[in-house]
């Protein structure tokens, strides 16, 4: 949640990639669609507003 409002993933990867959501990485599936994964230092993308 940024702002109050919540975002889908393709809107969340683009705020991740301008540096809005930080703390994450854009990692790609196979079928080369892009989503945000938390670095391995233990975070979970729970623990981040928004992201259940």
């Amino acid at each position: 949640m940024i702002d109050g409002n919540t975002y889908g993933m393709d809107k969340a990867v683009k705020l991740a990639k301008s540096g809005l959501i930080q703390g994450v990485k854009i990692d790609r599936r196979e079928n080369g669609e892009e989503y945000i994964s938390s670095f391995d230092n233990g975070m979970k993308l729970e623990d981040l507003p928004g992201f259940e």
